[in-house]
């Protein structure tokens, strides 16, 4: 029986809702995590590279809207969590384990070699549902070119996630981090010293990138996180020395020095 308070939408008007609707959906932005990808040198001195991969991947994939990016030290405390190494040598179980627990949709693992003159890139991009295996790259170039393989891995990734660039994103993730391979090594060993607490290392190692390519702005900003992190980290450090020596002070029932070492 027909209820005339009720108002019925035209079916047309309502498979336009349910398109809407589910575009709605699919327009959420996909989570990526870039785990630092692993040496497969014989060249032990080039260890570092893959962190400096990780910072520029992440940096270039951030730039893209439809991208949303698992910040580095979340995976890194997944990683120790887990007790899983940072290896480029990823299964898809590994890498369904790690994507559901860093919240990501998408995972990207690979490792980087370099022999000689030459220096090459393979890249997989895992889906974290299932893990299944939507790229499996292998980029191959010259060394001291190796911010063009970097950038042909990125725009590879992007064209397999279906993600179409707006003119400002293509011009973004276009931009060269460095051109130099020195300013490379120098910015990837930096961000090696800060992951171990060599802080003192880390600082100087961003310095001498940027001495050597003074247009490389990600390792200005890098350094300048770094340097707000160990101020904050050290002026922490100090307050605790300051607290244990008035603790100590009261223990030894001196009642003047607590006020002296607080002023």
């Amino acid at each position: 029986m027909h209820n005339p308070g009720r108002t019925r939408l035209p079916l047309a008007l309502v498979a336009t809702l349910l398109c809407l609707m589910a575009s709605q959906a699919t327009a959420l932005p996909m989570r990526i995590a870039v785990l630092e990808f692993a040496n497969a040198s014989s060249d032990k001195g080039l260890q570092s590279l893959g962190k400096g991969l990780q910072s520029m991947l992440t940096t270039d994939l951030s730039k893209v809207r439809a991208l949303s990016l698992i910040e580095r030290g979340r995976l890194q405390a997944i990683l120790a969590e887990q007790k899983l190494g940072a290896s480029g040598h990823v299964d898809t179980k590994t890498a369904a384990r790690i994507g559901k627990l860093a919240g990501a949709s998408h995972l990207l693992a690979g490792t980087y070699t370099v022999h000689g003159a030459k220096m090459r890139l393979d890249g997989r991009l895992f889906a974290v549902e299932g893990g299944r295996v939507l790229l499996a790259e292998a980029i191959t170039g010259e060394k001291d070119a190796f911010f063009e393989l970097e950038k042909s891995l990125v725009r590879k990734l992007i064209k397999t996630l279906g993600v179409k660039l707006k003119p400002k994103e293509r011009a973004g993730i276009s931009r060269i981090h460095t051109a130099d391979f020195a300013a490379f090594k120098r910015f990837s060993g930096g961000v090696a010293h800060f992951d171990a607490k060599r802080y003192e290392k880390a600082l100087a190692a961003m310095r001498a990138a940027m001495k050597i390519d003074a247009e490389f702005k990600l390792a200005r900003v890098t350094l300048g996180q770094y340097e707000q992190v160990i101020a904050r980290i050290r002026a922490k450090a100090d307050s605790l020395v300051a607290q244990r020596l008035i603790a100590i002070a009261r223990e030894k029932g001196d009642a003047k020095q607590p006020r002296r070492l607080a002023a």
